[in-house]
């Protein structure tokens, strides 16, 4: 018993049956392989076909590369960010030391590093990380 590949064929596509003295290019590209090859009007050629799925495939690869990049480009934008918030919060605490430095010295109070970093630690600003 020989096995039929068009014995069990779908009813809703008309699966030609080759001829037995072509060969399998024959088959692949029909009658006119140009016509195969690029298309007509009424069909898509494998060409075509093939080269909008190459294009797709490399919009895809496009796609991912710039995301990589712009999550790089967010990741150092961030960064940049912290370090200025960081820089004003440092120079935020350090006006604070001063005018509180000031402020003990005009009641006739001499302040102390425990006491400022105290102030500093209630009263300043918060360095983010």
């Amino acid at each position: 018993m020989s096995y039929d590949p068009y014995k069990y064929q779908s009813p809703y596509v008309d699966y030609p049956k080759p001829e037995p003295d072509q060969t399998f290019m024959q088959r692949l590209l029909g009658d006119d392989p140009m016509q195969s090859l690029f298309g007509s009007k009424e069909q898509l050629g494998i060409i075509p076909g093939v080269s909008g799925a190459v294009s797709g495939l490399a919009n895809a690869y496009t796609g991912y590369q710039s995301l990589k990049l712009g999550q790089k480009a967010f990741e150092h934008g961030k960064a940049l960010d912290l370090a200025n918030l960081n820089n004003s919060a440092q120079a935020t605490n350090a006006e604070l030391r001063r005018r509180e430095r000031l402020r003990l010295s005009t009641e006739g109070i001499r302040a102390t590093d425990t006491q400022l970093d105290r102030f500093i630690k209630e009263k300043g600003a918060v360095r983010s990380y």
